[in-house]
């Protein structure tokens, strides 16, 4: 009834923020990779110790961004495969992103590295089915133009009737 046409509109509105708040975890797992990598080096030994909080903000970080994704993924001409493979691997993520929280703050280092390793990888594949839902499957896959060809033409998914990119071409 009247709830569901007042909350119908409100979910499609939400589903949109969805690309916002995707870069918080994105960014903030990266960020602790590159930092686990410089503290490899002496000079940086300490470039790392504030792990668990990037790892915290990147946990509560994911809430936002898969509810938000939910509702996207509710709006129709979304691939139901890719939708269903960047779901899970999205809510993987979560699940991983709080494992390696939690194993950050133990004393094994052996296992925070190797969640947090997985966790990234799990990130790319999930960033590849949404990266794929947006720009079209073979985004990462077409070919460059040889030296003299003209490019090719982008996918269809990415081709926008928004009026405002019409008129920046």
């Amino acid at each position: 009834g009247r709830v569901e046409a007042f909350l119908a509109p409100v979910a499609t509105w939400l589903g949109h923020y969805h690309p916002v708040f995707i870069h918080l975890p994105i960014g903030g797992l990266s960020l602790v990779g590159l930092l686990e990598i410089l503290a490899l080096r002496s000079r940086f030994r300490g470039a790392a110790q504030h792990r668990s909080l990037l790892l915290a903000l990147t946990v509560v970080g994911t809430i936002p961004a898969i509810v938000c994704g939910w509702f996207l993924s509710q709006s129709a001409g979304y691939d139901a495969d890719l939708i269903r493979w960047h779901r899970w691997t999205g809510f993987g993520f979560l699940g991983a992103s709080l494992a390696t929280a939690v194993l950050s703050l133990q004393r094994s280092q052996r296992s925070y590295q190797v969640s947090l390793w997985g966790t990234i990888l799990l990130l790319l594949v999930a960033s590849h089915f949404g990266g794929s839902l947006t720009h079209g499957p073979d985004f990462l896959t077409l070919k460059l133009p040889a030296r003299g060809e003209q490019p090719a033409t982008p996918p269809e998914a990415m081709v926008t009737d928004s009026p405002k990119l019409a008129h920046a071409n």
